[in-house]
C-alpha cells in the first residue's frame, strides 16, 4: 500500500470515528437542552425563551436553534428518538420536521376540542420517517397530515449597515389587504415603495398599541426621567389608592411602562444579565398583590410572559392556569 493510500485510509478512519462521536454528542446536547427547559434554567439565567437562550448564550444560528429545540421536544415525549439520532437512523432536521407537524396538529385538535396525538400515533409517525431524507420525510408528513399547509421559513438578513431584507409568508387574504393599503397610500408614495408603506403602517400600529408611544404623544405626559426632582413629585402624586383594588391605576401602569421602557426587568443575580424581552411584556408586582403587595411604583415592574409565569410558579407552586 502506498503512502498516499495509507493517508487516505487514515483520514477515512478518522472521520468515521469523529462522526460517531458527533452523533453521541448530539444526543448529549439534546439531553442537556431537555434538562434546561424542564428546570427553566434559561429563565433563571435571564433569557425569555429556549430560543433566546440557544441563539444568544449558545450562539446557535436561528435555524440551528429551532432544529435542536424541536428535536429535543420530540425526543422528550418519545425517548426512542435519541437512539435513532445517535445511530443515524433519523437526522436532527427530520426529527424537527416531525415535531413541527405534531405540534401543529395538536394545536388544530385543541381548537376543535379533540384529543392530542397519542404516544402510539407519534411513534408510528417517527417510524414512517426513519431513514428518510428531509425532502422524503416532508412528503410522508404531508401524506399523514394533508390538511397542513407547507410553511417556508421566514428569513431575515442584513444586506447593509442600515438595511434588512425580510422574506415572509402571507396568506392570500393578508396579501390582498396589503395591496389595498398600497393603493390607498399611492398618493403619498407614488413609486409604491413597500418600505415607506410599511413604515406608515408601523407608525399607525405603534400609536395605537405601544403604551410608551401613547404616553409620549398624550396631552397629559408623564415625566420619563428616572431620578429627577419631577420624578419624586410624580411618585407623590401616584400613591396607590385606598382601599387597594385589584386593577392597577392607569396612570401608574403608564409610568412603570415608560420607566422600564416596556422591557422585562428580570436580572440574573449571578451574571447581572437583564432579560430585556419586549414580547409578551406585562406589569408585575415585586411583592405579589395576593400577598399584600401595593400598586406603588416601587413595587411594580415589567416582566415578559415567561419570567412572570416562572416567578408565579416559584412563589405559589404549580397551578392550573385553566
Amino acid at each position: 500500500m502506498t503512502i498516499e493510500n495509507k493517508n487516505t485510509e487514515a483520514l477515512l478512519t478518522k472521520i468515521k470515528l469523529l462522526v460517531g462521536k458527533e452523533k453521541l454528542l448530539i444526543r448529549k446536547v439534546l439531553e442537556c437542552l431537555e434538562e434546561i427547559e424542564n428546570k427553566k434554567i434559561f429563565l433563571e439565567k435571564g433569557y425569555s425563551s429556549m430560543y433566546a437562550f440557544c441563539t444568544e448564550y449558545l450562539e446557535y444560528s436561528p435555524q440551528e436553534a429551532m432544529t435542536r429545540i424541536q428535536a429535543m421536544r420530540l425526543a422528550r415525549q418519545n425517548p426512542i428518538v435519541k437512539d435513532k439520532i445517535e445511530s443515524g437512523e433519523i437526522s436532527l432536521s427530520v426529527a424537527a420536521k416531525v415535531q413541527s407537524h405534531i405540534a401543529r396538529e395538536n394545536k388544530l385538535r385543541w381548537d376543535l376540542y379533540e384529543s392530542p396525538i397519542a404516544k402510539e400515533e407519534a411513534q408510528s409517525i417517527i417510524n414512517k420517517t426513519t431513514g428518510l431524507s428531509v425532502r422524503d420525510s416532508e412528503k410522508v408528513l404531508f401524506t399523514i397530515f394533508p390538511h397542513h399547509e407547507s410553511r417556508l421559513p421566514d428569513k431575515v438578513k442584513s444586506v447593509s449597515a442600515t438595511q434588512i431584507r425580510l422574506e415572509i409568508n402571507l396568506d392570500q387574504k393578508t396579501y390582498e389587504k396589503l395591496i389595498k393599503i398600497k393603493a390607498l397610500r399611492s398618493h403619498n408614495h407614488p413609486e409604491g415603495q413597500w418600505n415607506n408603506i410599511l413604515e406608515d403602517m408601523c407608525l399607525l400600529a405603534l400609536s395605537k398599541w405601544d403604551p410608551e408611544v401613547k404616553i409620549l404623544t398624550s396631552k397629559k405626559k408623564i415625566d420619563p426621567m428616572p431620578h429627577g426632582t419631577s420624578m419624586v413629585k410624580q411618585m407623590q402624586k401616584l400613591k396607590p389608592p385606598t382601599p387597594l383594588k385589584r386593577n392597577i391605576p392607569t396612570k401608574i401602569r403608564k409610568y412603570v411602562w415608560i420607566r422600564d421602557q416596556g422591557k422585562c426587568q428580570f436580572i440574573d443575580p449571578l451574571t447581572k444579565k437583564m432579560c430585556g424581552e419586549r414580547f409578551g411584556a406585562q406589569i408585575d408586582h415585586v411583592l405579589p398583590w395576593a400577598l399584600g403587595g401595593e400598586h406603588s411604583i416601587e413595587n411594580l415592574r415589567v416582566l415578559c410572559w415567561g419570567h412572570n409565569q416562572h416567578r408565579a410558579k416559584k412563589t405559589f407552586g404549580k397551578f392550573n392556569s385553566g
